[in-house]
């Protein structure tokens, strides 16, 4: 006989079968031997969709309650969570992938895995990243970014390509401005964390180049002039060909865009020159003034002339003066009232019927002093 009996159905696992052998004289002997029924069918394991929800404005969490289901062969299969977290737990914004295992009785293991995903409401979003820029040295560089649900920013840089990043102190508005920019930042790139009530995004990089800005020198060969003088207003610029110059005089835009202006008594003022080189870097020089020689001197000319000719006069005078023109008998042939010259004002005296001759032509304050006295000569 066996126990159990050869045709049972035998469980899972170790089972020792006795086999009891008797003869006709009532002796009895007995040996055993064990069975063993292996469960190799994994359990089967079933995960839930996956799930999306959106919090109240506000808050940033939301409690999440999911059921996983199990099939087995056998009966005594489990379900653990190995990955993420269990149903009923309070789950951050972003997305939390929760992994299930499944174990049988035998050890066999099987898993699944969904996704919980909880939306910000208040997700900072970008709608303006900020863009590259091209600076020259000594520039003041802003960069800026629009963005919306935003608490806070942070401003970052990164002097190694990108490979990390270091807040700048005090970057904590949606604009930073980096000032007197040099060669050496060239390649920095800046980027800003933006902040919401629940999460923090990053904006682009942006990349920083820096150009060497140009030199500028304004000289001049004269810078006291009377009339008859010429002074060269020289422009030395670095890179000394290419790019623009802007000529001003007094603070107005002068018709001239060379390096080299020559300039006469009606010259006189306040110059400057802004250089612009190739790259749109700028630079503008000192102001150079050529000012006025001071002179008692009356300059009339030319002499001789055919009745028409200029007279120049400096003086401090803030008052009305006469010109007055004498022939060479003390005849008056010409007047004109003068009122505050600017330094040495071209007065154009025009005697088109004035006879050859000698002429004389004096300059009176208001109370009628000779202040200056000329001989000319008339000649037709």
């Amino acid at each position: 006989t066996t126990s159990p009996a050869s045709g049972t159905l035998f469980p899972v696992g170790t089972t020792t079968v006795t086999v009891t052998a008797t003869d006709a004289a009532g002796n009895i002997t007995t040996c055993t031997f064990t069975i063993k029924v292996n469960d190799i069918q994994l359990p089967v394991i079933t995960c839930p969709a996956n799930i999306v929800v959106t919090p109240p404005v506000g808050t940033c969490t939301a409690v999440v309650n999911y059921a996983a289901t199990v099939t087995d062969n056998c009966p005594g299969a489990v379900i653990t969570v190995i990955g993420g977290l269990p149903s009923g737990s309070t789950f951050p914004t972003g997305v939390t992938t929760v992994t299930l295992q499944a174990t049988d009785a035998s050890g066999n293991i099987a898993t699944c895995s969904f996704t919980v995903t909880v939306n910000d409401p208040q997700l900072p979003v970008i709608t303006t990243q900020p863009v590259d820029v091209i600076a020259c040295t000594n520039d003041n560089v802003t960069y800026s970014v629009v963005s919306t649900n935003a608490l806070s920013y942070q401003w970052q840089v990164s002097t190694n390509g990108g490979a990390s990043y270091t807040n700048i102190v005090g970057a904590t508005s949606a604009s930073v401005i980096i000032s007197s920019v040099t060669t050496a930042m060239t390649g920095n790139l800046y980027r800003v964390l933006v902040t919401g009530l629940c999460r923090t995004v990053t904006s682009n990089a942006a990349k920083l180049t820096v150009n060497f800005a140009p030199t500028l020198v304004l000289s001049a060969s004269l810078t006291i002039m009377q009339p008859g003088d010429q002074s060269t207003l020289t422009a030395v610029t670095t890179p000394a060909t290419g790019g623009t110059l802007v000529w001003k005089r007094d603070g107005v835009v002068i018709p001239f865009s060379g390096r080299i202006l020559t300039i006469t008594i009606d010259g006189i003022g306040t110059y400057t020159v802004t250089y612009t080189d190739a790259n749109g870097c700028s630079v503008t020089s000192a102001g150079l003034v050529i000012a006025p020689k001071v002179t008692d001197k009356m300059f009339v000319y030319p002499s001789p002339n055919n009745g028409h000719f200029h007279v120049r006069i400096k003086t401090h005078l803030a008052q009305f003066m006469t010109l007055h023109v004498y022939d060479a008998i003390g005849a008056l042939v010409y007047k004109q009232y003068l009122n505050q010259l600017s330094p040495f004002y071209d007065i154009v005296v025009d005697l088109p019927l004035a006879r050859a001759g000698a002429f004389f032509v004096e300059l009176l304050d208001q109370d009628g002093k000779v202040i200056n006295r000329k001989e000319i000569i008339i000649a037709h």
